[in-house]
């Protein structure tokens, strides 16, 4: 059972059956392409998303269909899920990754965001009426070594995931969008795509 089964429980059940698929990791690595829409961000904010790179975590880039590549891949032992979503853009490989941990002791999924990770964050799962799921950050902490500084609530970076499957034109679709309360959005894309 994956760790999207157990935070789930019930509910899991009323995702769309290609969605179910896909969080159930029938295979250990779920590949998946397509295109996005990466909306452009403040012009002041750059300069930080630029450095975020050095750490796979959000890019100041932006356009219309940009090839898109996600790749998930399950760690049975560790009942954790490596999350490698990259963008090719402009000449360039950009990437925004993360590692979805399963917490036995709190029974949530913990997301590690980057490589290596300067953030931790707590996701709450939730399935819509379309069969669809919406993943929305929660507590979060900088790790600093071994140690986690847990960040003021106006200071943290909220993120939103959309995705479901779209019977109409047999693809995935998904938004993402992070935001600061005081800033606003940082980072938003959003398109769809197919599992090969």
């Amino acid at each position: 059972m994956t760790m999207y089964e157990q935070v789930l429980g019930e509910q899991f059940e009323r995702l769309h059956k290609r969605m179910q698929q896909r969080y159930r990791f029938n295979q250990a690595t779920f590949i998946g392409k397509g295109k996005m829409d990466i909306v452009e961000n403040k012009w002041w904010l750059r300069p930080f998303l630029y450095l975020a790179t050095k750490r796979r975590l959000m890019f100041p880039e932006h356009g219309k269909n940009i090839p898109f590549e996600v790749k998930n891949t399950l760690n049975v032992e560790k009942n954790e899920v490596y999350w490698e979503r990259k963008f090719f853009i402009g000449g360039k490989m950009r990437y925004f990754d993360a590692n979805m941990k399963w917490n036995e002791q709190t029974r949530v999924v913990d997301d590690f965001l980057g490589y290596p990770s300067p953030l931790y964050s707590s996701l709450c799962f939730q399935v819509q009426p379309c069969g669809g799921l919406k993943i929305v950050s929660g507590r979060q902490a900088l790790l600093i070594g071994k140690h986690e500084l847990e960040i003021p609530s106006f200071l943290q970076v909220k993120a939103e995931v959309y995705e479901q499957f779209d019977e109409k034109i047999d693809r995935f679709r998904i938004k993402v969008k992070v935001r600061n309360r005081l800033i606003g959005t940082l980072f938003t894309y959003e398109g769809t795509f197919i599992d090969e």
